[in-house]
């Protein structure tokens, strides 16, 4: 009788004691790693900021950015990285990497984050320390140089557009810096860069948390996302004034080269553009980084491509760069503007405002 009743009472409280007590701990267990997850994951996406220094006090900031991708724009990466593996696959391209930002809310993605030659995109640091200095002393823009000697081991264009300057001309400034971004024109880059307040150039660089330059270095790799930074500072309007800023990007619409990102999106976007290449064979590269106009969804693109076979690496560009845009008015509620400042260009402005390579 006795053991009859223990047996009794393990049955009718003990084991509900254990299922309950078991129960409890389930449930704290869930709600500790439910809260441990978005610790790990704040850790893992953290926020840092780019500031400038050279202040007693302030460290003004240039930007934000995230260090992770942004799930909400998985569907549209996941679309990019089946386009490359085609292309890929078709003998497109050898290595491709591929940054998006939208640059209201900073969400973004980062596909193979390489370094490359960036080539002549690296003429926007020029352009942004000449409109720098140009801020202090506009008489800088007016400022007459002769092309009066020759440059060596000047890099290869396979890409040119326009008459380029001519030997034994002078120019001002303000014509140098149209040509260097306009038409990509590196005897008019190499005027500048014999001049270039390397000081400034420097505060770029550093504030952007990239390395200075050796002065006889030739070669500066960066990744698609450390070039997006030269474009997102200027659409911030962070280092240069609102005035420069807009004067720059004004420019950089005017670029020549429209077989790349621009060539399939049509008239109703305007886009603050600049390409670069190096042909080293065996390897070609071409890489193009542009702000995107569109209404109510402005972004920044880059693509950065490498080949042996030059000829389709162009392609590339345009078909990432349609795609994206199909898709941001697709499925990410982005509304293509018909606002005349938009789609009409510019005329050119009056006032536009060392480094080896170019």
């Amino acid at each position: 009788m006795p053991n009859k009743l223990s047996r009794k009472v393990v049955k009718l409280v003990l084991l509900p004691l254990l299922v309950i007590n078991a129960l409890v701990w389930y449930f704290f267990l869930t709600e500790k790693q439910s809260a441990e997850s978005p610790k790990k994951e704040q850790l893992a996406c953290e926020v840092k900021g780019f500031r400038r220094s050279g202040y007693k006090f302030t460290k003004p900031l240039l930007m934000l950015d995230r260090t992770c991708d942004d799930p909400s724009l998985d569907p549209l990466r996941d679309k990019i990285v089946s386009l490359l593996g085609s292309l890929k696959q078709q003998g497109y391209m050898d290595r491709v990497s591929v940054y998006f930002r939208l640059l209201d809310t900073g969400r973004n993605f980062s596909l193979n984050d390489e370094q490359y030659s960036p080539g002549s995109m690296m003429k926007v640091m020029t352009l942004i320390t000449y409109l720098k200095d140009a801020e202090v002393d506009r008489g800088i823009l007016s400022r007459v140089i002769p092309f009066d000697h020759r440059f060596s081991d000047m890099p290869t264009q396979e890409i040119t557009s326009g008459k380029g300057i001519v030997f034994g001309k002078s120019y001002t400034v303000d014509d140098l810096l149209k040509k260097m971004i306009i038409e990509s024109d590196n005897d008019a880059t190499a005027l500048l860069n014999e001049r270039i307040d390397m000081k400034v150039y420097s505060q770029v660089l550093s504030a952007l948390a990239l390395s200075i330059p050796d002065p006889h270095q030739n070669d500066y790799p960066l990744t698609a996302e450390e070039m997006s930074r030269f474009f997102r500072l200027l659409y911030n309007s962070t280092f240069l004034s609102p005035e420069m800023s807009d004067k720059a990007l004004e420019l950089l619409t005017q670029s020549n080269f429209n077989n790349g990102l621009c060539r399939d999106i049509g008239s109703q976007v305007m886009v603050a553009h600049k390409f670069g290449e190096k042909n080293q064979p065996p390897a070609f590269q071409l890489h193009e980084a542009g702000i995107f106009f569109t209404g109510n969804m402005d972004y920044v693109l880059v693509v950065m491509t490498e080949v042996k076979d030059q000829q389709r690496l162009a392609e590339v560009l345009a078909r990432v760069s349609k795609l994206i845009l199909d898709d941001m008015v697709g499925n990410y509620g982005l509304i293509l503007s018909d606002n005349p400042a938009l789609t009409e260009q510019k005329q050119p402005s009056n006032v536009l405002v060392r480094p080896s390579f170019l």
